[in-house]
């Protein structure tokens, strides 16, 4: 039994050694509160923790009160600091939209919030800062002094992190190739046939991205590109693949029950199905029609999308006619899920093309992507014979 009570009783002098050391260190550092905090933070009886202070707050050199205070307000201030930095960190995106767009409005619609939103963010980090930033005139807003100052400030700071976040960005894999596209393109005529198309990229990831209307992502970050016409934005370089032919098509079952159809004049008896032209390239109804000397009447109201792909989905699934570029649908066309109802044809002006960044030219070989569109889609002009379901 005396040997168990030795034993216990030197594991807590050991206990009661370290937890002096401990002190010690932080309070003759003049880490005071660093101190306190060892002190609290570990699980030490009260009587240990006391007796611990005890025996050493005489062997420690005394801080005058001059030096405690001093440690103490800058103790207090850092805390403040960083709580009234993480607060403003999230009302300043809010400011820098409205600086830049002028507007409470349209920064809201751009951050998602509403402008009531928008207005209390501005307010509450005025607040903070003790500072209008804002001059609120009749329907507009303008910028003060200090809120140009900070405009300018975070503008350049925002701007630096998106200069690190691309460095990021391009510092992935060098074997993955990002490749853009339209969502029809890239359903239609790479996915159907995604196989044959990896080996164009052999020993490379491919990520495929889509972006509508023209099929470039904004921002450039890719590596490369099928569109169909000229790139609407700069510093875009190209190599031109080939033209398309446009002519009405439909689903077998569409035309068997709204067929046949002889001549052209015989589809304004029909629902027609349309893609709102967002790029000068893409043919519509109307001048398709015009072609062959008809026009839409004016009190016809046929059904519109937005894209292309939502255009052919719905005459997949059997509510019209629409207007199909045959070399992208051969594979439906092909299946035999979409026939030509007619023989006219519209050989188009544009080409599909291979586009990519004129500052980044690809660093692998797109000569087996691009012979293969070409062998695939390229050639003669596809021609359907028309159906005609009676």
């Amino acid at each position: 039994m005396d040997a168990r009570n030795r034993n216990h009783g030197l594991k807590a002098d050991c206990k009661l050694v370290g937890l002096q050391l401990s002190v010690r260190q932080a309070i003759t550092s003049k880490r005071f509160f660093t101190g306190l905090r060892i002190v609290v933070s570990l699980s030490f009886p009260l009587s240990m923790i006391k007796e611990c202070l005890r025996t050493i707050v005489v062997s420690v050199p005394e801080m005058s009160k001059t030096e405690m205070a001093e440690h103490l307000r800058h103790h207090r201030h850092s805390v403040r600091n960083k709580a009234v930095f993480r607060n403003l960190q999230r009302l300043l995106p809010a400011f820098e939209s409205a600086a830049r767009l002028k507007s409470f409005t349209l920064a809201g619609e751009e951050i998602g919030l509403s402008q009531s939103s928008v207005s209390k963010q501005i307010i509450e980090l005025e607040s903070r800062l003790g500072q209008r930033l804002f001059i609120r005139l009749h329907k507009r807003i303008a910028l003060t002094s200090a809120g140009d100052r900070l405009f300018k400030t975070y503008s350049i700071a925002i701007s630096r992190v998106l200069d690190v976040v691309e460095d990021l960005i391009h510092e992935r894999s060098r074997e993955q190739i990002v490749l853009s596209t339209t969502t029809g393109i890239g359903a239609f005529m790479l996915l159907p046939r995604l196989a044959e198309m990896r080996q164009c990229f052999f020993g490379h990831q491919i990520f495929l991205m889509t972006w509508d209307p023209r099929g470039i992502e904004p921002a450039g970050q890719f590596d490369l590109a099928l569109i169909y016409g000229d790139p609407d934005v700069r510093g875009i370089a190209t190599r031109a693949l080939f033209t398309d032919v446009v002519t009405p098509v439909c689903t077998p079952e569409f035309l068997a029950k709204n067929g046949p159809l002889r001549e052209v004049r015989d589809l304004l008896d029909c629902e027609l199905l349309y893609t709102q032209a967002q790029v000068p390239s893409w043919v519509n109804w109307r001048q398709w029609l015009r072609e062959f000397d008809l026009e839409l009447p004016k009190n016809y109201q046929p059904i519109g999308f937005n894209s292309d792909y939502n255009t052919i989905q719905a005459c997949l699934a059997g509510e019209g006619i629409a207007l199909g570029w045959l070399r992208g649908l051969s594979s439906v066309m092909e299946s035999g899920r979409l026939v030509t109802p007619l023989s006219q044809y519209l050989p188009t002006e544009e080409r599909y093309q291979l586009a990519w960044p004129a500052d980044k030219p690809p660093e692998f070989s797109i000569e087996p992507f691009y012979e293969w569109l070409v062998r695939r889609y390229g050639g003669t002009l596809p021609f359907y014979p028309p159906t005609n379901l009676a």
